[in-house]
């Protein structure tokens, strides 16, 4: 193929849209005699292909992890029941009946952190999809899918934010990146800081909103994305053992 040239096919040419100017382009390239060697010579000295081996590795490895965790799940769930009797026994025996009301706590917390999670992304995606559509941003909806599945994380929604504004900026559309920049801010901030918190203090965590705002920000920042579940659990079940405590040692007459 190299001695003849390797000719595009002629699905290629086919292609809506980007098939002349993908196959003009593969022919200039690999159409010649001896033109399939120096490209590829070409491409093994650019960084380019160190770069694939990169993205390669990383997509690899964590389709392996991935793939290990739900195998790993499925096996678990087939025996969820008995894991969960095995546990909640071991912990009655190590730590008593308060052991399994402060696990109860800590699961409570976590199912409030996923819940606020899914409804601050739908809060947001919808209400930053309106905003898209009202400045008419191409493909609102899209957009406001990106937006609302980036901020189910604290501070992550506003990258897709500040894309579209570099998107508007780029297209001379300053007033518009400055309007969608502005709502985009508030509607992000406020979520963050006001809407989810409201929704973890709903249920058995029993978390105020203050314990719930320090509970996300500061196992954000302390342990990362993963914080963002530990610390609600850790704030969840450090209050409830300080509500213990106070309790009993109201409780406990005191000794003349």
């Amino acid at each position: 193929m190299d001695k003849a040239g390797l000719f595009a096919p002629s699905w290629l040419r086919a292609t809506p849209m980007v098939g002349t100017r993908l196959a003009d382009a593969w022919n200039d390239a690999a159409g010649t005699p001896g033109g399939l060697s120096a490209l590829l010579s070409r491409v093994e000295d650019s960084s380019l292909i160190h770069s694939l081996q990169s993205v390669g590795h990383l997509i690899a490895y964590h389709a392996f992890v991935v793939a290990i965790t739900v195998v790993a799940l499925v096996f678990m769930f087939r025996r969820g029941e008995e894991l969960a009797e095995a546990l909640a026994r071991r912990i009655d025996e190590q730590l008593g009946r308060m052991g399994c009301k402060f696990v109860g706590v800590a699961v409570a917390a976590l199912r409030a952190t996923v819940q606020s999670m899914v409804l601050v992304g739908l809060i947001d995606g919808i209400a930053m999809g309106i905003i898209y559509a009202t400045v008419h941003i191409p493909s609102p909806i899209a957009w406001g899918a990106v937006t609302g599945i980036l901020a189910m994380l604290p501070f992550i929604g506003y990258f897709a934010v500040a894309a579209v504004c570099v998107s508007q900026l780029a297209h001379d559309a300053t007033a518009s990146a400055l309007l969608i920049g502005a709502l985009g801010f508030a509607v992000l901030f406020c979520s963050d800081k006001f809407v989810r918190p409201m929704l973890m203090a709903k249920g058995g965590a029993r978390l105020d909103f203050l314990a719930a705002l320090m509970g996300t920000v500061g196992g954000f920042q302390s342990f990362g994305l993963l914080g963002i579940f530990i610390g609600p659990m850790i704030v969840a079940v450090g209050k409830a053992m300080l509500d213990e405590w106070l309790t009993h040692s109201r409780t406990v007459p005191s000794i003349p």
